[in-house]
């Protein structure tokens, strides 16, 4: 308690009729957030230079360091003032995470400000590896040229965000009720429990199944805060997201394809956390890896969809006269802000009545009524024209939007629904800076669409399979590409109910 540095008598003040209205008799609170600077000594500390500051305050403020009280006699607040009662209470804390992980509070919500004196805190319990029911003779399988693309050799992770139900027994708990499905979805999908590596011979991915090796690693964790208090994981930054995922990533030494974690909150919500390798499956097959589980979860059998393997249909041949083939560089328009290391994750909202008038300006500038104007080629469009204009890129130098297309149906004959390999390709629509400032969205959705009908175009299909092959056979890195994929409607076919109702997030 910080008193006034020089004594004040014992005295009583009175307050203002204002003062003492009801409505007034509440507590607000605010922050202030300030950024890191080098301090040399203790002296010009934070917690010292605002002790001692408040200490000379009080000699001018003094009732501020009085006691409040309201009388019953003539219910009137009365001020307390001096002697040796009172102080302001002043208290020093420390966080285990860095301000930027918070945004600086900027949109923070008030149970994440509240119980800022509770630093979020994941503690991982148990991984164990998790393996199919039934024994799994060793063997090893090939993936698909769309798999073994290395654009595809990187990680995905999701979090599901289940709030609170009331439950009895240990067998209705999250961590057992996955555990217990997983175990069972392995028998289905057991590639899921093996091991991925990348050959050195060919640059192929070699998937190794069975024997006494593999499975799936399942970890069990605990927060020590409420889901409310991290909002759901609404908006929530990457660094805190992260400790309700899987420890999973690409090791030329050999990693599993797929990793669950199941996170539990005192509420008794909890986040199932995925790591999922791109060269196991897309957003599609991810959809329904994830229905079946769930379907396990709630006590059936087996899941409505039996898995389909058959990656050997998307296998490409590389060409005799590989000099033909389309081997795509990097863009070539400067930046003043390229190159950089210093990346961030953000969510943007796009509320639906602006994507509304951003279709209705498009469709005055070019009569759409014969084919449907997507949302996607219309975002797409003007984010393309917004990134040029805020990375200054050179009007001379050319840059290419990727848009990936699903050719589930471009395959002869088209490949089962049951089919959860990589099943898309990434077309490429390269302009000069100046085109594309130049353009209107309405000319740009129009060139998106035209690469998607080619995507579509068995004969184009069986040339970028080609091409692929070729970039994975010159072990080639392709950098400088801005390109958009849509997730709204990767597959997800059914409930996600485990017993604690749909996902919020």
């Amino acid at each position: 308690m910080v008193k006034p540095p020089k004594h004040i008598p014992s005295h009583t003040l009175s307050l203002s009729t204002l003062d003492n209205d009801p409505y007034n008799e509440v507590i607000y609170k605010a922050c202030y957030v300030f950024k890191a600077r080098n301090v040399v000594d203790d002296d010009n500390q934070p917690g010292y230079l605002v002790r001692e500051a408040l200490s000379l305050l009080l000699g001018y403020y003094y009732p501020l360091s009085g006691t409040l009280k309201r009388r019953e006699t003539d219910r009137k607040i009365q001020l307390s003032c001096g002697s040796d009662g009172g102080g302001v209470a002043f208290t020093v804390a420390t966080a285990n995470v860095k301000l930027s992980s918070l945004k600086y509070l900027e949109n923070i919500d008030s149970n994440t400000a509240l119980n800022s004196s509770i630093p979020l805190m994941v503690e991982k319990k148990l991984t164990e590896m998790v393996k199919p029911l039934k024994r799994i003779p060793s063997h090893t399988l090939s993936l698909s040229t769309l798999d073994n693309a290395p654009y595809n050799e990187v990680i995905y992770k999701l979090c599901y965000v289940f709030k609170a139900r009331n439950v009895v027994g240990d067998d209705n708990q999250p961590g057992y009720l996955v555990r217990e499905a997983l175990s069972l979805l392995l028998g289905y999908y057991y590639p899921l429990s093996g091991t991925m590596k990348r050959r050195e011979t060919d640059r192929k991915i070699q998937l190794s199944c069975g024997g006494e090796g593999g499975g799936v690693p399942f970890t069990v964790a605990t927060a020590n805060v409420e889901l409310s208090s991290l909002r759901y994981l609404e908006n929530i930054d990457s660094d805190t997201a992260l400790k309700f995922l899987p420890e999973l990533r690409v090791d030329k030494d050999g990693y599993p394809p797929f990793a669950l974690q199941v996170t539990n909150f005192e509420c008794g919500g909890f986040i199932l956390g995925i790591a999922l390798s791109h060269s196991m499956c897309d957003g599609y097959g991810e959809g329904h890896i994830m229905c079946a589980l769930t379907e396990l979860a709630r006590g059936k059998k087996k899941p409505l969809a039996t898995p389909v393997w058959e990656r050997e249909r998307l296998v490409g041949k590389t060409k005799e006269n590989d000099k033909h083939s389309f081997i795509p560089g990097g863009d070539t328009a400067a930046s003043p802000y390229l190159p950089t290391d210093d990346w961030v994750t953000e969510k943007i909202n796009i509320r639906a009545e602006s994507i509304r008038k951003l279709k209705e300006a498009t469709s005055k500038e070019c009569d759409f009524s014969n084919e449907t104007l997507t949302t996607f080629e219309v975002v797409g469009a003007y984010l393309w024209k917004s990134r040029v204009k805020a990375l200054s890129l050179d009007g001379d130098g050319v840059t290419s939007l990727g848009v990936a297309v699903g050719i589930r149906n471009a395959v002869n004959p088209p490949l089962p629904d049951e089919y959860y390999g990589n099943a898309y390709i990434d077309v490429y629509l390269p302009l000069t800076v100046k085109e594309v400032e130049e353009h209107t969205i309405s000319d740009i959705v129009k060139l998106i669409k035209q690469a998607k009908r080619k995507a579509y175009d068995k004969d184009y299909l069986q040339e970028e399979l080609a091409n692929i092959e070729s970039i994975i056979n010159m072990n080639l890195t392709i950098k400088g590409r801005f390109c958009l994929t849509d997730w709204r409607n990767i597959g997800i076919f059914g409930s996600m109910d485990f017993g604690w109702g749909e996902p919020k997030l």
